[in-house]
C-alpha cells in the first residue's frame, strides 16, 4: 500500500449541480425578454443573476447558462432519437457537465463534459465523439450497475452503497459484514462467492473483457439496500466515522478468489485516527531523551491491519532529532516510530522507535509489513 497523507481519503460522492439556481434565475429573466412582456423579474432575483453569472464566469460562464442542457439534449436527438432526457446537470472544474438518462431508466447515466460555448456541441464536432464514447460508457455502467445489485443480492450480501469509478474503471460496491478475527474467513470466503456469482452473470457481457478484479468495501453499518441500486446510493456521512475494510477480489479462470483484506477508512475516521495518533505520539515523544519532534505534516506509512486481528492496525510516523530539524520544523525525518492503533477503542497500543534508512532519491526505507 502506497504511503497514505493523514488528510487524505476516499471522497464518497461528486458534489451535485452547483449551478442549477442560476440557471434557473438566468432563464427566469431571459424567458420574460423573450416574451416580450412588460413584467421585469423582482430586482432581487436580477441582482442575485448577476451575482450568480459573475460567480460562474471563471469556470465559463456561457457554458452554465440552460442552454448547456438544451445543447446536449438537441444533440443526443440527433443521435438517439427521443431516447434520452436530462437528468442533471454538475459545475465541474472549468466545465460544466449535463447528465443524460435514457427515459424511464433510474440506473443508467451518461456523462456529457460541454464545450464553453453550447453552440459548439453539436454533430461533427469533438462534442459528437464525446457523447458517442459517454453513451457506451453510461451505457456499460448501467449494465454493471444491473448485474452488481442482481448477483450480491442473490448471494444473500445485498449492496447497501456504490463509490462511483471515478479514475477507476468499475464500481465499487458497499457491503455489510461484522468483521472480527473470528469471522474473518468466514465473511472473506461470502464476498468471494458472491463476487463469483457476479463473474458469472456479468462475464458474457462486452463491458466484462477487461476485467481481471473487484474491490468490495466492508462495513458494519446497518441499512435498507436499496431497490434499484443507483448511482445516488451514496456513503452517508454516518458511515464514515465507523472503520472500515476492503476486500481485493481476483477473477481466475473458475471463480473469484479474495486476495487481501485491507483497513480503508473513510475520511471522517481518518481524521481522527491521526488525531489520536499524532496526540499520542507527541506525548511518547516528551518522555523520550533527545528533543525529538514529530513531522511537521503527518504522514502514515505503510498503514496495515496486522496480520492477527482485523481490529488493530500498524503504521509509521517519521520525526526528527534536532539535527535533522529546520528551525522548529521537522521536513526530513531521521526518527522512525512504529505504531499500533486499535481501530474500534480509537486508542493507541504502542510506540516504538526502529532504525531506517534513506534511498539513493532521499525516500525512507522502512521495515516491510507483512
Amino acid at each position: 500500500m502506497a504511503d497514505t497523507p493523514i488528510a487524505g481519503a476516499r471522497v464518497p460522492h461528486p458534489i451535485r449541480n452547483r449551478a442549477t439556481h442560476a440557471a434557473h434565475a438566468l432563464s427566469s429573466i431571459g424567458q420574460a425578454r423573450a416574451a416580450g412582456s412588460d413584467t421585469r423579474p423582482p430586482a432581487r432575483w436580477a441582482g442575485f443573476a448577476l451575482i450568480a453569472a459573475m460567480a460562474l464566469a471563471p469556470a465559463g460562464a456561457r457554458a452554465a447558462s440552460p442552454s448547456a442542457a438544451d445543447a446536449a439534449l438537441q444533440l443526443a436527438d440527433a443521435l438517439y432519437p427521443g431516447e434520452l432526457e436530462v437528468h442533471d446537470t454538475h459545475l465541474r472544474k472549468g466545465y460544466v457537465e449535463v447528465v443524460l438518462a435514457p427515459k424511464g431508466d433510474p440506473v443508467t447515466r451518461i456523462r456529457l463534459a460541454m464545450d464553453p460555448d453550447p453552440a459548439d456541441c453539436r454533430l461533427g464536432t469533438p462534442c459528437e465523439t464525446r457523447l458517442r464514447r459517454a453513451y457506451a460508457q453510461g451505457n456499460a455502467q448501467g449494465q454493471e450497475m444491473r448485474t452488481l445489485e442482481a448477483a450480491f443480492r442473490a448471494c444473500g450480501m445485498p449492496i447497501l452503497a456504490v463509490e462511483e469509478p471515478g479514475s477507476a474503471a468499475f464500481y465499487t460496491p458497499v457491503l455489510h459484514a461484522s468483521l472480527t478475527q473470528d469471522k474473518r474467513q468466514q465473511v472473506t470466503q461470502d464476498v468471494a462467492a458472491c463476487a463469483a456469482e457476479f463473474r458469472a452473470q456479468a462475464q458474457d457481457q462486452p463491458w466484462w473483457a477487461t476485467r481481471t478484479g473487484m474491490r468490495v468495501l466492508l462495513t458494519d453499518a446497518v441499512a435498507t439496500p436499496p431497490a434499484p441500486l443507483t448511482v445516488d446510493a451514496a456513503v452517508p456521512a454516518a458511515w464514515q466515522r465507523a472503520p472500515a475494510y476492503a476486500a481485493i477480489v481476483a477473477f481466475d479462470a473458475t471463480g473469484a478468489t479474495v486476495r487481501e483484506l485491507a483497513f480503508a477508512p473513510w475520511r471522517a475516521f481518518t481524521a481522527q485516527m491521526q488525531e489520536t495518533i499524532t496526540t499520542a505520539t507527541d506525548r511518547f515523544l516528551r518522555r523520550e531523551r533527545g528533543d525529538i519532534q514529530r513531522e511537521t505534516v503527518p504522514t502514515l506509512r505503510q498503514t496495515r491491519l496486522v496480520p492477527d486481528n482485523v481490529d488493530v492496525v500498524s503504521t509509521y510516523l517519521l520525526a526528527c532529532t534536532p539535527a535533522a530539524r529546520r528551525g522548529e520544523r521537522c521536513l526530513r525525518g531521521d526518527v522512525a516510530l512504529d505504531v499500533r492503533y486499535d481501530v474500534r477503542k480509537d486508542s493507541v497500543i504502542e510506540i516504538r522507535r526502529v532504525p531506517f534508512e534513506r534511498d539513493r532519491l532521499g525516500s525512507p526505507e522502512l521495515p516491510a509489513r507483512p
